[in-house]
């Protein structure tokens, strides 16, 4: 994933994939809007539900 920019909306679509049999997840919609840039490169993201209408995306830096 490249750079967000700050004050934003992003619309994107997230699926999980599984390598060694390429098995893909159904895909889900997910729309936010950024509060500050994010880095030029990501790398590393996690993304966690953790309630029915709340995920939480974290990731590592390379910048």
């Amino acid at each position: 994933m490249l750079g967000l920019d700050a004050d934003t909306n992003y619309n994107i679509e997230l699926y999980a994939e599984h390598l060694s049999t390429h098995l893909l997840s159904k895909s889900v919609d997910l729309s936010f809007t950024t509060k500050r840039p994010i880095p030029k490169l990501i790398r590393d993201i996690n993304i966690r539900r953790i309630s029915l209408n709340t995920i939480i995306i974290s990731w590592s830096s390379n910048d």
